[in-house]
Order: structure tokens, then sequence, then C-alpha cells
């Protein structure tokens, strides 16, 4: 893309607010300036206004100050006006005599200010009766005085006339009576990282996120960095009056990992040194005047940019030399300082690499490493460490992955490359291209077995290897590649026992700080397929634990950053999590399309692991429609009554799914068959949910003692927390105490039941609780459109039917913004609607009884 067009992305709300105005001047005058620091973009969006006005057949006047032009009058003016110069002969005399002196067509006296603006005027003005005219004046900060005043003037006297004045100022000026200002902010994060994508798709995450942390926003900070014009002139002229230690000390700044420049503890930099820095405006500091940090971002640019290679090295050593420096900081700068091959060197930033991978910085390991080996000086050293690089690169997805042909050229790649690092970063780079899950599966396993490593369990490539085998053993999802698998662990010595993959073990809430700290620092450039991972597991735990709007926000937030890795088995993990939260809502036709994506990517990769889980959102999809047989044939299509084959670990989770289906479908001695597996298998030990799943089903399944399982069930530790499948358990133990006439007991749990599946919008659930409410004689459990809501989900929907936007009603009711959508994606379906449009008729007319409270909650 063109860096003209680049630098519009994330401006949208100003490329609105541009095309409104261009709009409205068809039809009568206005002015606006764009208001903004150096290099935010104004210029781009200035010129994006001339192109539409252009496009829709309107005049356009334009002109930009320049700052070698400053002193002379009129200079800006001649450029501005000349397109129009056509009707200066049909001028009345007067007004033709002053243009033309004033822009040096004629010699004359020296306009007079009030002459001359009428002139404009009437020029102006006469060029706007045959098409509307849009004035253009960029970098009004520098347009000299005399053509300042002609536009201040001329934005004055646009109220009658079909005229538009566009400017654009780092400050805010008034330009004549009447103009408005748009504030042309920073871009936000994910707007900096589209664009960083755009301009240099192929850098690492951690160079983008260091990259995004000192552009802070500025869409020129960051176009500078990745391709230097060294023609912009910003700050530069500053930075050569500085005395030779000034430009040292602002050097070190600039090449601190601090994103602002930091603390002043940087290889004994002073205040003094800073003071003439702070005077001509590069720097602040703060309050304390302990802090000191740049006052704009390119000036971050601008320093190194100056500065020589020789500077730029003693500054890295410098700040790599410092007492209170870490790891992988230290690392970081003797490898910008390094010339020529240095083992010490090579082993700091392995030492780094370490240190990164064990806090989930899979890309700066995959950095460190490939410095390491490029430093190298014995040439086998150099190709393990860029093994392992890409190894660690094959993890964080398409953008950060070390070229494949590079590992080949040095000989990494190939059948008798000896490197399992390389083998597997080899194989997973195939799989992403979508190539055949049992291909790439057993190109793992030839390299692993094939390996001189003596299956020495405290070998670290060889259990990354071993790692890698078994997840792609669950994708293939064969029982013959899980026997080879579990064969290659018995031959480990010491002997190392097999881990189940991950996923299938569910996330509970103390292990969520981990998957929230690797979600953080994906939204900041690392690893982006532990991030899309993380944001996958966070999801089903929000689906788990009823929180569904969160569920389907991180859903969307993973499908947009995998959007350039769509055949890695985790966008299936994600179609799978969108699957549920349709199935479960009552809302069929998504879910079936999002087993429709699942299942093209499942066949794509040949990977019957992955179709399993289609299978399962198949079955809540039919469960929610009240169709047991084709939930049932759903569910044994992953296993069979009765078994939990190891190499079916999905089977755990559609156990108690098979068990309801098979009674219901009159099934009975395959339900109880299933049910005493799942006791036999042990799942109660595996995590609190299938704890409460287990004994439920052993409830459902038993003739004695049903209420004791059910009471058991509904008392496991924690197991409330599985918002959705403990009121499933709910509803079943009600509908039992209710057919056994234990009427107030079957009410209370038909209640909380009901309470529960109407918060998190399990729609098909609360038809059913209300069903078997009903038969109890509750009749306040009836329907109305308004009274399925809650009270903070009525107050939502009603500002949201009257037009309010998603932002304004958060300001109302102290929420945010994605809060509201979160509500709002609970209402759509219990109102039956599936468009915003469709709220006011779907809630028809208010009561007059009082409303009730609205319940702030935490956004």
């Amino acid at each position: 893309m063109p860096r003209a067009l680049a630098r519009i992305i994330g401006r949208d709300r100003e490329l609105d607010r541009l095309n409104e105005f261009v709009q409205s001047i068809q039809q009568t005058g206005s002015s606006l300036v764009l208001v903004g620091v150096a290099g935010i973009g104004k210029s781009s969006l200035v010129h994006s206004a001339a192109e539409l006005a252009g496009g829709a057949g309107l005049t356009v006047l334009a002109t930009a100050g320049l700052a070698s032009e400053r002193e002379i009058p009129f200079a800006a003016l001649e450029r501005l006006l000349h397109p129009a110069l056509c009707h200066l002969s049909e001028l009345p005399d007067p007004h033709r005599t002053v243009l033309s002196s004033a822009l040096g067509l004629e010699a004359g006296a020296p306009a007079q200010s009030q002459p001359l603006f009428d002139a404009v005027l009437a020029l102006v003005e006469r060029a706007a009766a045959e098409a509307p005219v849009l004035v253009v004046v960029d970098d009004l900060d520098l347009v000299d005085e005399s053509t300042a005043a002609v536009v201040a003037h001329l934005c004055g006297g646009l109220s009658a006339m079909r005229v538009g004045v566009l400017g654009s100022a780092r400050n805010r000026t008034e330009w004549g009576e009447g103009t408005a200002h748009l504030l042309v902010d920073r871009l936000a994060h994910s707007d900096a990282d589209r664009l960083l994508r755009t301009v240099e798709p192929s850098m690492p995450s951690f160079a983008r996120a260091a990259l995004l942390d000192h552009a802070a926003g500025n869409p020129l900070a960051i176009l500078e960095a990745v391709a230097p014009t060294r023609g912009v002139p910003h700050f530069r002229a500053q930075i050569d009056a500085l005395s030779p230690r000034t430009r040292e000390a602002l050097l070190l700044m600039a090449l601190s990992k601090s994103p602002a420049g930091g603390s002043l503890a940087l290889a004994d930099v002073t205040i003094e040194d800073l003071v003439p820095a702070e005077a001509v405006g590069l720097i602040a500091f703060d309050a304390d005047g302990a802090i000191a940090s740049f006052s704009h971002p390119l000036i971050r640019g601008a320093i190194v940019d100056r500065a020589s290679f020789a500077e730029r090295q003693a500054a890295h050593l410098a700040l790599a030399s410092r007492s209170s420096i870490g790891l992988e900081e230290e690392a970081f700068h003797r490898a910008e300082a390094a010339v020529d091959p240095d083992e010490a060197t090579a082993s700091l930033l392995e030492r780094a690499a370490r240190s990164a991978v064990e806090r989930g910085a899979t890309s700066s390991a995959a950095y460190a490493l490939t410095r390491a080996a490029q430093v190298s000086p014995v040439a086998s050293e150099s190709r393990r460490r860029l093994a392992h690089a890409a190894y660690l690169a094959s993890d964080s997805a398409a953008d950060d992955v070390i070229e494949l042909h590079a590992l080949s050229g040095i000989g990494l790649v190939g059948a008798d490359s000896g490197s399992m690092h390389a083998a597997v970063a080899a194989a997973f780079h195939q799989l992403e291209s979508g190539s055949d899950s049992q291909v790439v599966c057993r190109a793992v396993k030839e390299a692993i077995q094939t390996a001189p490593h003596g299956w020495n369990a405290a070998d670290t490539e060889l259990r990354d290897a071993m790692n890698s085998w078994m997840l792609l053993c669950w994708l293939v999802g064969r029982e013959e590649e899980w026997r080879e698998y579990r064969a290659a662990v018995a031959q480990l010595r010491p002997h190392t026992p097999e881990l189940a993959s991950g996923i299938f073990f569910d996330v509970q809430s103390i292990g969520l700080p981990a998957v929230s700290e690797l979600i953080e620092a994906g939204r900041h450039g690392e690893s982006r397929m532990a991030y899309i991972r993380s944001l996958a597991s966070m999801a089903l735990y929000h689906f788990g634990t009823g929180q569904w709007g969160e569920a389907e926000r991180l859903v969307e937030e993973g499908m947009s950053v995998a959007r350039d890795v769509p055949a890695d088995p985790v966008v299936g993990i994600l179609h799978y999590v969108a699957a549920l939260l349709s199935a479960t809502s009552g809302q069929v036709q998504k879910a079936v399309d999002s087993i429709d994506a699942l299942n093209r990517l499942a066949t794509r990769l040949g990977a019957l692991g992955l179709a399993r889980f289609g299978y399962h959102a198949h079955v809540l999809t039919a469960v929610a429609q009240g169709d047991w047989e084709s939930a049932y044939r759903h569910a044994i299509s992953i296993n069979a009554p009765g078994g939990f084959p190891d190499y079916v670990p999905h089977a755990r989770w559609v156990a108690y799914d098979l068990v309801e289906a098979a009674l219901r479908t009159g099934r009975i001695d395959e339900a109880r068959i299933h049910a005493a597996a799942m006791v036999e298998t042990g799942l109660p030990a595996i995590s609190p949910r299938l704890a409460l799943l287990t004994h439920a089903a052993a409830g459902l399944t038993s003739e004695e003692g049903w209420h004791e399982c059910f009471e058991r069930a509904l008392s496991v530790s924690q197991a409330d927390e599985w918002a959705f499948d403990y009121a499933r358990v709910q509803l079943e133990f009600g509908s039992r105490l209710r057919r056994e006439r234990q009427a107030g007991a079957a009410h209370e749990l038909l209640r909380a039941a009901m309470t529960a599946f109407d918060t998190v919008g399990a729609e098909p659930w609360a038809r059913r609780t209300h069903q078997e409410l009903r038969a109890l004689g509750d009749r306040a459990t009836a329907t109305t459109p308004r009274n399925t809501l809650t009270a903070q989900e009525l107050a939502i929907a009603e500002l949201a039917a009257e037009g309010f936007s998603n932002k304004q009603i958060g300001a109302r009711m102290f929420l945010s913004a994605r809060t509201v959508s979160g509500h709002l994606y609970r209402v759509f379906p219990k109102l039956g609607i599936g468009t915003r449009s469709a709220l006011r008729d779907a809630l028809g007319p208010r009561s007059l009884e009082p409303a009730q409270p609205v319940i702030r909650l935490a956004s």
C-alpha cells in the first residue's frame, strides 16, 4: 500500500467528518481546521478530502505553507488562487487590479488589506458560481502572514456561498469567525499495529511491539522507522545545534528499551546533560526531575539517524554495562553493538532466549537465537541455534517464521539434517500452508526416531519435538498414530509420563492469570499463536462460566488476529467456540455456519481430531432444537457408549450429552453403560465441571439413589463456577423432583436454573425450564418480550431501540461499550430478533410502572 494511503488507517472518524464537510459545502459555506502534532497524519487527511471533493465535481484550490517561504508575502496565496485565475477577467476593475498587483501579475502599488480581502472573496465567489469550491490550506502554521490574513478573512464570509475552507495546523488558532476544529489524535494501538503490518508485514513481533511503543500512535514515526525518507526536517536542526555531550545523552535515551526514554540512570546521564535539549523542546522532565521523556515520537528516530555507527555502538555498550540491567536487555544491547563473531555474546543471547521462553515471549526468544546464530564463531553452534530459533518461530505464526529457504541454504531442512527443531519448524510451516496433518505428523515422527538423542528425557530438543508430536497425534485423531507415540514415550529414560493435550483440561480460575498474561503479551506483539491459543482457551472458559458476551468478543479478537493463518488448527477452535455460543443461545443457522467453517478446515488438514469439535457443536445444536436422535448420532460419532479412548480426548467433553441423548431416545442400556464409564475412567478427578457432570449422569441413569447423585453433583466444590452446565444439572434434578411430586424442592431448583439460563442467554434451555415451572403451576414465569429480560438488559435494550450507540448507552449507565455489546448479544435471542432495528417492535410499548433500578456493573 502506498505510504499516503497507509496513513489513513485508523482514521474512520476523521474521514467521516471530512466527508460530511465536503457534502455540506455543496449547500452552504463553512470552514474546518484539523489540529494535531507533527506527523499525526493531518496532511494525508487533507489530501484525501481534496481528492474526494475533486471526484464529486467540486473545484479545489489548494496550497501549503512552507518554512522557506514564510517571510515572502503572498507566496502561498499565488499557488492557492492559480486554478481560479481564469475568472480574473470577469471581476470588476478594482478587484482585478488589486489581485493582479498582489500576485505579481501586473506592476502596481502594494495592496491594502481590505480591498485585497474583498477581491479574493469576489474571485472565489465567481468560481463557486460554476461549481462548489473547496479551499485547502495545509500547514497553516507555516503560511506567510499575508496569505494567512486573507484565509482568515475568507473563513468569515462563507455563509452565503458554496465554499468551504479546510486547513491543518499544529496548534489551535482562530482562523475566522465560526471556524470549527477537529482534533487528530494519536492512533489507537490496534490501528497503529495494523498500519505497521501493512507497510512492513515481515517485521518480527518483538520488534513491532518496541516500535509501536516508541511511536506512541504517531503514523509518521512508524513510517519513518520502517523506511526513513531522510528528507523530513522535523527536529533535526535542534539536534544538530546541541553540544556533543547533550547529543550523546539523547542517544542513550533513544537507544534505551524504555518507550519514553526513561530514568536518568542511563550510563551516567545527568540532568545537566539534558537541560539544553529541554530548552529547545526536545524532551520534558517529570515533576521530580528524575524521568526525562521525548516530547514527540519522531525525535527518537531523528536522534538515532543523526548518529554514526561508532556512536551508536558506543551507546549500546554503555547501556549494556549498567549494573541494574536485566539479562534480556543486556543481550539486546551487546548484540546491537556486535560486529565480529563472539561466543560470549552468542551465549548471552541464548540465555536471554531461555528467559524469554519462560515468560512466553517466543518471538523475542526466536530473535535472540537468530542473532546468536549470526555471531556464533562455530558453524555447528550457529546451525543449532538457528534451528532452535526456527522451532520457536513456528509457534509465532507466519510473520515471525525464520524463512525456510534460509534454513535449507545451511542444510537444516531435510531428512539428513539431524535437527529435530528444524524438522518441527518445517512441519508446522507445512501445516499452516494446508498440508495433510498425517503427512506432517509422520515427518516429525521420523525426525525423532532417526535423531541421535539416545531417548534421553533430559534432552530439551527431544522434549520439544515429543510435545509437537503429541499435538499432531491429537490433530490426526487416529489410534495408530497414538500407538506409535506411546511406544516412543515408553523408551524415554528416565521414564516420563505421557501428557494429554492441555486444551482438554478445563481452564479454571487459578490458571487465568497466566492465560491473561499471554493474551496481554500478544496484544503487545508477542507470540501470535500463543496469543490466539490463549484467546481460544479464555473464550472456552467464559463460555463454560456463562460470560457469553465476553466469550464472543474473545472469539472475534482471535479471528481478527488469525486472519493471516487461516489453515492453523487453532482457528478451528475459535470456530468451535463460536458454534457453541450460537447453538446454546438458539441461533441455529449461525451455529451451522461456524460448524461448516470448522469442518472445511478439518477436511483441508485431514484432521479427525479437529473434526470432533464440530461433532460436539452439532450435539448442542441438536439439543437446543429438541432433536435428541440427531444429538445422539453426533455424540457417538466422537466415541461409542462405554469407552473413553485416549486418542479421543474430546470424548470427555461430550460424555454427559451422550448420556442425556441416549436416555431421551430410549437407549437406556447405552446411557447406563456410558454413565458408569464416566466414573470408572476417573473423570471427576480431572476438573470440577467433569465431576459435576459425571455425578449428574449417574443421577439421570439411576433408579435408586438418584437423589443422592444429583445432590452430590451440585455440592461439588467450584462446580457452580460453570454456570451453564450447573444450570443444566439443576434443570434435570428439578424435573426429576417434579415427576416425583416433590414440588417445593423442584420449584426452588427450577427457578434457580431459570435465572441462570436467562442470565447467560441460553434461550432454548430457558424455554424447557419455563415449561417445567408451568407444569408446577408457576404462572409467574409467563413471559412477555419485556419480562424475559433482566432489569439491566431491559434498560440497555430500550436505549438501543431509541437509537443510542453502545458508547452513548455506556456513558449513561456507567458501563463500557463492550459490556453494553455483551448485554445486547444476550438480548437479541431472548427477543427472537437478529438486528438492532427490530428492537423497538420486539419490546412493544413501555410499561407505565416505575422502572426497576439499573444495576451498575464493573465494566
